[in-house]
């Protein structure tokens, strides 16, 4: 089964899960130097396309938001200088897919893994900014 397949199957599972209402689900790409490990070998690539591909499909049942860790404040190339997420590039919204698409397309590998702490932003921000009485769910890509 190909990166891709079992990433579908994943994010299915976790819609199957959450149609009991509009839920609002929060994709956390990491875009650490680990997703492109060498010259022509890209983890975050098929990551990439099956994003492309969840919200292409469930774009009108499900409202996406999207964010990425490192934040945008990284050295390329460098493991050690980067800073976790601390903002979302598409807030969570009904109709957010072309602006996911977008910031897809502008998103390449940069840095470090400030896993823990972008996971505790996630969550912070679906207490603190989103608040709605929608199911919470947050889809992590990630080698």
């Amino acid at each position: 089964m190909s990166k891709r397949s079992y990433l579908l199957i994943m994010v299915l599972a976790v819609i199957a899960m959450a149609l009991a209402g509009r839920p609002d689900l929060l994709i956390l790409l990491d875009r650490s130097n680990s997703m492109c490990p060498d010259v022509g070998t890209t983890y975050l690539r098929p990551a990439k396309n099956a994003i492309r591909d969840i919200v292409g499909a469930w774009g009108n049942q499900i409202a996406f938001g999207y964010t990425f860790f490192p934040s945008t404040l990284c050295v390329p190339m460098s493991s050690f200088l980067c800073t976790p997420t601390t903002t979302t590039a598409v807030d969570v919204s009904s109709g957010s897919g072309p602006a996911i698409l977008d910031a897809l397309d502008a998103t390449d590998c940069c840095g470090g893994t400030p896993l823990a702490q972008s996971l505790d932003y996630a969550r912070r921000y679906f207490i603190n900014e989103v608040g709605d009485a929608h199911a919470h769910h947050l889809l992590l890509v990630t080698d």
